[in-house]
């Protein structure tokens, strides 16, 4: 296959718009487009190497040639930055490998889908959230073959049928894209290969429609390329990701312009500069280096200043650089099984360190950063938010069985009802622990990010059901059982008119049915989870100006609460915090939730207000 010099120039508009983008760089607002231009490309190259001498098409060479392609740089990164991580940001390293195992096994966008928004800004915080493209175009190349020999016969016999067969499936892959957008799922849209495949297809149907175009008059061919050149320049320039659905109807404009360029093949003189040249060799290395050091400039608050971006953009492009002449262009990367039995440790490795960590040790702070990547999921969370018996995940369908462990049993003890949203959850077994001090019963009703009212405003439908059985039926039940409701949710992500809105209901009703009703107080809220905010802030004295200003606000919050809610209002900011234990167990494992360790802290301040009500 001869050198297309046009589509190494297209490699180099795809990646620098990509880093550009990520870097903040002025004029590149709309960059992010970089990955729909890469997605043509691969698209019409796959199709070129299948369709040339498809008779003689051989789907498992096929397949080796990509896993040699794709696979050594990628692992090469994943071991270059996890060592970078294990000794820079050593908390972040279990969370790496969790990340790490999806992108090696190339399903990262399906788990990033499942548990992030690309552009979410906890998003920002993933070394490896950019891997997800790889994946897609992994599944398109283990996906596509099929389709292109299933459907060999019409190309060869009939081209009209094939083509039409190519463009349905391409307005098919299009038609998922506005038909997950309408509902919602717009993560869905962006992540998957269902919503992307019409991209790649695009390429392919450059190359089916090549010879067409070739026909066009020089003089037309510079045209349309001016014209479409131009396109995809002014898109990067004024289209801003974070004010647009993507990929949307508008993604058309530049995966169209990207096909008609390739489809042009037009031989320019300034495109065989040996600069654009070699930047476009580099172009896959470049793309896998400069997310994971965007990330760890944002983890390091380097990414304001411009000179400080410089450098981690230059850093970008020396990695780029070594792995393209020490890996890509390797002779060793050219033996399948070489590249095959690296894969294997690689896999194995991330897996066992991202499943099987438990017993294992390795530093201070990287064993630290095993309750940012596994405590959530874990037993010991499991216990502390009673998960399954009372607290029930926002995400998951209520259990029939929901309603069988709200009840206060006959024993004339006082009864406790402890109530809200995650932030109560995670108190449940230190409310246990309280109770049992106070010899009293515990009903604990708690969901997902949902203030504890009737038909609360929610984006899980789990939680309404719950709270709207509790307020509804259960409490009007039990009233007259009920000595104390504790109420407990994470008030600083209410706007101060809804919260206060929601306190008046929650003090009307609670009042109208005659119960007692206090709040725990606000707990610390981080843009970083709690140990990576801890390691930076004792390691390096960096704190971010977004986590100065978060904290401020849960100081003024808890002023306003306690200044609103008087007596009733248990406001924890007076407890000195023991940030880590003696056998390293931070207070808090994320951004806002306490571990057992943590809420423990506040036994003695509740247990103190709530005494002096039961008794």
């Amino acid at each position: 296959m001869n050198f297309r010099y046009d589509i190494s120039f297209l490699r180099v508009v795809a990646v620098l718009a990509v880093v550009f983008f990520y870097f903040n760089i002025h004029g590149f607002s709309g960059g992010f487009v970089g990955v729909d231009i890469f997605f043509v490309i691969s698209g019409y190259l796959m199709s070129q190497i299948i369709l040339k001498d498809i008779d003689h098409f051989n789907i498992v060479e096929f397949y080796k040639k990509r896993m040699v392609r794709i696979f050594p740089a990628l692992l090469f990164m994943l071991v270059f930055f996890s060592l970078t991580i294990a000794f820079v940001l050593p908390t972040q390293f279990y969370q790496l490998q969790n990340n790490a195992f999806s992108s090696a096994l190339f399903f990262s966008n399906i788990y990033y889908y499942l548990n992030s928004g690309y552009f979410d800004p906890a998003s920002h915080y993933n070394f490896l959230l950019h891997t997800w493209s790889l994946s897609v175009e992994w599944q398109f190349y283990i996906i596509y073959p099929i389709f292109l020999l299933l459907t060999k016969r019409f190309y060869k016999s009939n081209i009209k049928i094939f083509k039409l067969i190519f463009i349905s499936v391409i307005l098919l892959s299009f038609a998922s894209v506005l038909y997950f957008n309408s509902i919602g799922k717009n993560d869905f849209s962006f992540y998957m290969l269902l919503t992307r495949a019409w991209e790649m297809m695009i390429g392919g149907l450059a190359l089916v429609y090549q010879q067409s175009f070739q026909k066009i008059a020089v003089k037309k061919k510079f045209l349309i390329f001016s014209v479409a050149l131009l396109s995809i320049i002014l898109f990067i320039y004024f289209v801003n990701a974070y004010t647009i659905l993507w990929p949307s109807p508008l993604t058309i404009l530049p995966v169209t312009a990207t096909g008609i360029i390739i489809a042009l093949h037009l031989e320019l003189t300034w495109y065989k500069n040996r600069l654009i040249t070699y930047v476009g060799n580099i172009s896959y290395s470049l793309y896998l280096y400069h997310w994971p050091f965007f990330v760890l400039s944002h983890f390091l608050v380097l990414d304001i200043a411009f000179k400080h971006r410089l450098v981690f953009i230059v850093l970008s492009f020396v990695m780029a650089i070594i792995s393209y002449e020490v890996v890509e262009k390797s002779k060793l990367i050219k033996n399948f099984k070489l590249v095959a039995t690296f894969s294997i440790i690689i896999f194995g490795t991330t897996f066992c360190l991202a499943k099987f960590n438990d017993n294992i040790s390795i530093t201070k702070d990287i064993n630290i950063g095993k309750y940012v990547s596994n405590y959530k999921f874990s037993n010991e969370a499991k216990a502390q938010f009673r998960m399954g018996e009372y607290h029930h995940l926002g995400d998951q369908p209520l259990p029939p069985t929901y309603k069988n462990n709200l009840f206060f049993p006959d024993n004339n003890k006082k009864n406790i009802l402890l109530l809200g949203d995650s932030h109560a959850g995670m108190f449940g077994k230190t409310m246990q622990d309280i109770t049992d001090t106070m010899d009293c019963n515990l009903v604990h009703i708690s969901s997902d990010a949902t203030f504890p009212i009737v038909d609360a405003e929610s984006i899980f439908e789990t939680p309404k059901l719950l709270f709207n059985y509790a307020f509804t039926a259960f409490i009007p039940a039990n009233k007259d059982k009920i000595s104390l409701v504790v109420l407990n949710a994470n008030y600083l992500v209410y706007g101060d008119i809804l919260l206060n809105h929601y306190l008046n209901r929650t003090l009307a009703y609670f009042e109208k049915n005659n119960i007692p009703v206090v709040f725990i107080g606000q707990t610390m809220v981080y843009t970083l989870d709690y140990p990576t905010y801890q390691f930076l802030r004792q390691n390096y004295q960096i704190e971010s100006q977004e986590d100065k200003d978060r904290i401020n606000r849960v100081v003024i919050k808890n002023q306003a609460l306690a200044e609103r809610l008087g007596w009733r209002y248990i406001n924890l900011a007076s407890v000195k915090i023991v940030p880590l234990s003696s056998k390293g167990v931070p207070f808090i494992y994320d951004h806002d939730h306490l571990t057992y360790f943590g809420t423990s802290q506040y036994k003695n301040i509740i247990m103190s207000k709530m005494d002096s009500i039961v008794k």
